[in-house]
């Protein structure tokens, strides 16, 4: 009796024991592997680079931790793995300084990805930065659209240049019959020096400005000197022209040609003024007139001369155009490429004619033929190294010389296959007698054992890339 009764107890005991047990066991393993993030923090240095930091709490250092960051408004995040420095947990702290440029004004939205040693991965809360130039103290005035920021000249500069900056986008507003609702800011260098740091790498001496649709900004450097010279209602209309001409065309398909960008923001600055017009006389005399295909995506960077003969160009067949069919019809040719449509169809749909025949119409009124090809070419057939040329019989033909694929080959001579055979016989003998041995000594298993299969390994490939920025522009760089 007291046999049963001290068993019953353990068992009572062991139940009870396993109830706590499994109270206070810890979780399981995917439960371990969860990640507690923190808020994500940035610290922006301009225009030096981004310092990006998350904390986060997990029991085993991670596999990986990612960097994700995207332009506010854009579907595509831009992924780069972080190192962790510490891998001591369960507290953590990843950090990674990024060089890659940022412009002014830019807001950047981020956030960090946590791959743990098992189980799939985690994304933290997303933030957002604001990229600032606060290198300078900026005063700003507003207007109805425009937010012009300025640092160097008095009240009266800043003033008017809003003014001209309010009145152009009314203007080509009403001309491409789109109603511009959203903020355009608009920042004044008075350095020339800061102005090309502020646009970053690769910006070249002689632009002056840039316009940057994605994030409604324009930048460009004007002296207080110049708050009574024309150029001020030059570069000031031609920055807002191309906002204006990405509302109107705005499209995730297709972008409307460089050219047609560029020369309509002249054209409604200046017009086709004399200097143009002497630009394009000459690159005729001299054969340096760019194809209108060849400046459709970008104008020369590297030389100022052709950097401003595309300007030329694109003043010059936007008068042409206007000249021939009308603005009505310009006004119908820069509308269609909201659909996404290619470049051929919108001129074919305007004009009855495709580019190819519009280019063609423009030089005849020019009184030029089609500019001259030049561009990479076939190389010559060189020497053929030995190392290519197989032996062929009993001789190598000349390394210069390849053998003729029309010409047969000779035939062999055969070969002595008997010392060989007999080679082989003698070795599957061998095998043969020493497997007979080896079987009989072996004892007889009772059962089969079971085989198991082999695991075909997988294969991973992880592969990023990262986009640079395209180049800058005279007056600015509608991106």
């Amino acid at each position: 009796m007291t046999r049963v009764v001290r068993r019953s107890a353990a068992a009572v005991l062991l139940v009870v024991g396993g109830v706590l047990l499994a109270t206070l066991a810890p979780p399981a393993a995917v439960a371990a592997d969860r990640v507690e993030f923190e808020r994500p923090m940035a610290s922006s240095d301009f225009p030096v680079g981004t310092t990006w930091q998350q904390a986060f709490r997990m029991a085993d250092a991670p596999r990986r931790v990612e960097l994700m960051t995207r332009l506010e408004g854009t579907e595509t995040w831009l992924v780069q793995e972080v190192p962790l420095a510490d891998t001591t947990g369960p507290s953590f702290e990843a950090s990674v300084t990024d060089r890659a440029f940022q412009l002014p004004n830019s807001r950047v939205e981020y956030r960090f990805r946590i791959t743990p040693r098992s189980g799939a991965p985690e994304t933290g809360p997303t933030a957002t930065l604001a990229v600032q130039d606060d290198r300078i103290d900026w005063r700003t005035i507003a207007g109805d659209v425009v937010r012009l920021h300025w640092h160097d000249g008095n009240e009266d500069f800043a003033r008017r240049a809003l003014r001209i900056a309010e009145e152009s986008v009314a203007e080509t507003s009403e001309l491409l019959g789109v109603n511009e609702t959203e903020p355009i800011d608009f920042f004044v260098y008075g350095d020339p020096e800061q102005f090309q740091s502020a646009l970053g790498p690769g910006t070249q001496e002689f632009v002056a400005g840039r316009a940057v649709a994605e994030i409604r900004t324009l930048f460009a450097v004007l002296e207080p000197n110049e708050i009574g010279s024309p150029w001020l209602s030059i570069v000031v209309p031609h920055e807002l022209a191309h906002l204006v001409f990405d509302t109107a065309t705005a499209n995730e398909l297709h972008q409307p040609p460089h050219w047609l960008n560029e020369g309509l923001a002249t054209y409604l600055s200046e017009g086709f003024v004399d200097a143009d017009r002497r630009r394009v006389t000459t690159a005729i005399d001299r054969g340096t007139l760019l194809p209108l295909k060849a400046i459709a995506n970008g104008f020369p960077g590297t030389r100022e001369d052709l950097f401003y003969l595309g300007y030329a160009e694109g003043a010059s067949a936007i008068d042409f155009f206007i000249r021939t069919y009308g603005q009505e019809t310009l006004v119908q040719l820069i509308r269609s490429f909201a659909d996404g449509v290619t470049d051929d169809d919108a001129f074919r749909a305007a004009t009855g004619a495709g580019i190819a025949e519009f280019e063609a119409a423009w030089l005849a009124d020019l009184g030029t033929a089609a500019p001259t090809a030049h561009g990479p070419r076939e190389a010559r057939p060189g020497r053929t190294p030995d190392a290519w040329v197989t032996d062929i019989g009993a001789g190598r033909p000349p390394a210069s010389s390849p053998p003729d694929p029309s010409t047969p080959l000779a035939p062999q001579p055969d070969a002595p296959v008997a010392p060989a055979l007999l080679v082989v016989a003698l070795l599957v003998g061998a095998v043969a007698v020493i497997s007979f041995v080896v079987l009989r000594r072996r004892p007889t298993p009772s059962a089969a054992a079971p085989v198991a299969p082999i695991a075909d390994p997988g294969l991973a490939h992880d592969d990023d890339a990262r986009d640079e920025p395209p180049p800058g522009d005279r007056w600015g760089s509608p991106s």
